[in-house]
């Protein structure tokens, strides 16, 4: 991952639960042995996290309904991870997209905006208006 990247201005408990939510379902889609790959990109408008799992995949049926709440293809599964996850996102001005097909794992994507400076007002490196500096999300249980 960059060790920089642009400043976005989200609440991180939101951003964290919705992260946690994305990658607890990424470990349940791989009953074994499976890769989970977490990535983060930006560019001028948005940051981009990306998670990837290498697990069973979801076939078209409920990939349309994965944002439904109390949808689940787990037997054990409320179907609001999801859910929660979306709201999260949107509450926080983002975006949350995903893709799979059936046996070939699932990429999910959230998108933030990146913080815009006021017009007439450039960054400089000591108005805080650069990128942040080691800026860490913890996730734990």
């Amino acid at each position: 991952m960059p060790t920089t990247l642009p400043r976005v201005v989200i609440d991180r408990t939101l951003v964290a639960r919705a992260f946690t939510n994305v990658v607890e379902n990424a470990l349940h889609a791989m009953p074994g042995e499976g890769r989970l790959t977490v990535a983060a990109t930006a560019n001028a408008h948005e940051v981009v996290l990306t998670v990837r799992d290498t697990g069973v995949g979801l076939d078209e049926a409920a990939l349309s309904r994965v944002f439904e709440p109390y949808f689940s293809t787990r037997v054990s599964g409320t179907g609001l991870g999801m859910v929660i996850a979306k709201r999260n996102v949107e509450l926080n001005g983002g975006a949350i997209e995903i893709a799979s097909r059936k046996g070939d794992g699932a990429t999910v994507t959230l998108r933030f905006p990146v913080e815009q400076e006021p017009a007439g007002r450039a960054a400089s490196p000591d108005s805080g208006g650069g990128p942040l500096r080691g800026g860490r999300l913890g996730l734990g249980r």
